[in-house]
Parts: structure tokens; C-alpha cells; sequence
């Protein structure tokens, strides 16, 4: 549609402004206008350009559309610095897993130095792995120090409601999913800061097997979240990865995944579509269900809606998230967490999954 669009404008601006000779020369300058032969600047004459300058006014808008360049170029920059903060993180974590081998060298450094020196020798305990393994906590805590920050001073992040979670013991969340889960980075730093304790977020299969962020979602315990393994997480008992028992951990989840981050609208609408795994969790678990939701956390970065019925039916067909980004604006971001919602006697995943849904409009 839009290329007739251009066909019935081109026509019309050939018989007001006698863009071209003929019908068949404004084809052969459309041709090679598609083709890369030819520019726009090429079709368009100089005595309109000179018609167009002497406008009252045109002055103004001729430098106001050169201005503008600047910022609408920055929009589609800006993500690139959060994918640069994000990669630094991970070459930190990186740092850590190659531990072993740093000691290992710094052994052997430390070995030539006690042969080739008089001093006295300096040694590394051999109880040095019990302290390397306890950097795994202090590693963690260091990422949500870094990233707690980045909220605090950027969006001027804060949680509304964080005494409603227990103190120890599981908790369930549930968040709306906004097109970067910035709300889900901030508050698992927040809530490790202020509890001494570390949620486990539930991502998509696919940020796995994405180059240097599978490490990262291992470090700060993100799970890929079966239904029977977040039940787990969420039952006391619960063996963790260093051997301890769990008290119940703090679970996170966004039914509406990258579905509801990629084609959600301004109005904020959930797609949870027929995704009822997060209730069934809560009924098999007996926990009930903390809604959270940030404001303004679409508008930390946009997706630009031309082509967006395209881009959902690639997605459907491929499960690729391919969207155009624009943004990383400061805006202020505030989290709020919910009453809970305790699961009924005898309620369905589908009865409990439209309760919790209420809450998001």
C-alpha cells in the first residue's frame, strides 16, 4: 500500500512541479531511485528547492529537521549502552570462573619469586578454596551493588510495598513484563541489598544460549522454570547448588514473557494469552501470589510500531525476539507490590489466573 501511496504522490507532484519530462521518465527516475542509481536530491529540481526556501518559515524548518537529526539518531544509540553495561558485568563474572587458573599462576609466580629472593616466603593458604568459594556470595552482591546503583541514579528507582514480603520463608512474584525487565533487575538487587537474600528470577529458555548473558542469569541463580522445579524452589527443604538446605526461596516469574514485551501497547495490557504454568505453581505450592508491577517501565525503552502485526507473526512462527529499539530514557521508575492472592479450595489454574489478572488493569 505504502508503495502505490508513492506511485499516486510521485504522479501528482510530476504534474504540479514537473518532477519528470513524462510518465515514462518519472518511472525510469523511480526505478533507479529503488535500484540505489539515483537520489532523491536527483528527481528533485533546483527551482522547486529554490520555491521551498522562499517560504515564510522555511528557514526555521529547514533547520529544526537538521537539528533533529541528532537526537533521533541518539534514541536508536542509547540501547547500545545498556547492552555495554550488561557486558561488562558479564566480563567481571568471567573473572570469577577463571579464579582457579589465576591461583594456579599466581602459585607458580609466587613459586620462582621464593627461588630467585632472599625475603622470607610468602605462601597462599591451603585452605584458599574455601575463601574462593565464598566469592560466589560476594559476587553476587557486587552485581547488585553495580546494578542497584545504576537504578537509584538513572530512573530513581524505589519499591512501594516491600514490608508485604515475609522476612524469610518462599515468596511468589508475579510481574508485568515490560519490554526490557529493567523493574526485575532493580528490585532483585534492592531486595538482596536490603534482605541479605537472593530471588531467583524465572527468564526464558532462549537468554540462555545468547553469547556471555548465560553466565550472567548462573550467577545471580536464574532458572529456566519448569512447573515442577519452580514448586520446588518454593517448598522449605529445597536443596541449593552449594549443598544448604532452603528455607524457601523468593521466586520471580512474567507469564506474559517476550510475547507481552515486544507487543504490549502504551496501555500497559498483559498477554498472558493461555499461559496458566505461574497459577498452577501457586496452587501446587500453596503459596499465594505477590502481583508486582512498575510504572513507566515501557517507557524505558520503545519499540517502534510500524510493521508490529509483521513483526508478531515472524515471532509466532519463529519464537525470534526481532523488534527495532529506540530509547533508554531516564525515567523514573517506581515498583509496586501487592496484597497476596491466596489460591481458593478447589480453584483452577484458570479461576486464580483471572483473579491475579485483575490486578494489572
Amino acid at each position: 500500500m505504502n508503495f502505490y501511496l508513492l506511485i499516486y504522490l510521485s504522479f501528482w507532484l510530476h504534474s504540479t512541479y514537473c518532477l519528470a519530462q513524462d510518465e515514462q521518465n518519472l518511472f525510469y527516475q523511480l526505478y533507479n531511485l529503488f535500484t540505489g542509481n539515483q537520489t532523491l536530491t536527483n528527481i528533485i529540481p533546483s527551482s522547486w528547492l529554490d520555491y521551498l526556501i522562499s517560504l515564510p518559515g522555511s528557514g526555521y524548518l529547514i533547520a529544526f529537521v537538521y537539528w533533529l537529526r541528532h537526537p533521533l539518531l541518539l534514541c536508536f544509540l542509547l540501547p547500545f549502552l545498556l547492552i555495554f553495561f550488561i557486558y561488562f558485568t558479564v566480563i567481571l563474572l568471567h573473572l570469577y570462573h577463571l579464579r582457579f587458573w589465576l591461583r594456579r599462576h599466581l602459585n607458580r609466580l609466587l613459586s620462582k619469586f621464593r627461588q630467585s629472593s632472599t625475603s622470607p616466603s610468602i605462601s597462599i593458604s591451603s585452605t584458599s578454596h574455601i575463601y574462593l568459594d565464598s566469592l560466589a556470595e560476594l559476587l553476587r552482591r557486587i552485581v547488585a551493588a553495580v546494578w542497584d546503583a545504576h537504578g537509584r541514579i538513572f530512573h530513581g528507582y524505589e519499591v512501594i510495598g516491600m514490608e508485604k514480603l515475609p522476612p524469610n520463608g518462599p515468596a511468589y512474584l508475579v510481574y508485568y513484563h515490560g519490554t526490557c525487565p529493567f523493574d526485575a533487575y532493580y528490585f532483585t538487587s534492592r531486595y538482596c541489598i536490603e534482605r541479605d537474600r537472593f530471588p531467583v528470577p524465572v527468564v526464558d529458555r532462549f537468554l540462555f544460549r545468547v553469547p556471555g548473558l548465560g553466565r550472567l542469569l548462573e550467577t545471580i541463580g536464574a532458572i529456566k522454570g519448569s512447573v515442577d522445579e519452580c514448586v520446588a524452589h518454593l517448598q522449605p527443604g529445597h536443596i541449593l547448588k552449594n549443598g544448604k538446605v532452603s528455607q524457601g526461596d523468593v521466586l520471580l516469574i512474567s507469564p506474559g514473557g517476550v510475547r507481552e514485551a515486544l507487543f504490549s501497547d502504551e496501555f500497559y495490557t498483559v498477554m498472558w494469552e493461555n499461559r496458566r504454568g505461574f497459577a498452577r505453581i501457586s496452587l501446587l505450592s500453596g503459596q499465594p501470589i505477590y502481583p508486582m508491577f512498575t510504572e513507566n517501565i515501557r517507557e524505558t525503552i520503545r519499540i517502534v510500531q510500524f510493521g508490529k502485526g509483521w513483526w508478531r507473526s515472524l515471532y509466532e512462527r519463529t519464537r525470534l525476539p526481532l523488534a527495532i529499539f529506540y530509547g533508554y530514557f531516564p525515567v523514573k521508575l517506581r515498583t509496586y507490590i501487592g496484597d497476596p492472592i491466596y489460591p481458593l479450595p478447589n480453584e483452577t489454574s484458570d479461576e486464580l489466573a483471572s483473579r491475579v489478572s485483575i490486578h494489572y488493569y
